[in-house]
């Protein structure tokens, strides 16, 4: 069987281009900024993991090493 060549939409949606702004510069707002923005990161993160998995997967079933 054909490896499908086209990644999963869920790998390739790209993230936020700009990260959000805090509120103000209170700590409370900063602290929230901050987990929101990580939470972003590993996001992000997680996406291109399962894309180079992907990939590596996808290159394995073409040259035949399953």
């Amino acid at each position: 069987m054909v490896p499908r060549l086209t990644p999963p939409a869920s790998l390739t949606t790209l993230p936020p281009e700009h990260l959000p702004e805090p509120a103000s510069n209170h700590l409370d707002d900063l602290t929230e900024n901050h987990v929101i923005s990580a939470g972003l990161y590993h996001l992000a993160r997680e996406r291109l993991k399962g894309l180079v998995e992907w990939i590596e997967k996808t290159n394995k079933e073409l040259r035949g090493d399953e």
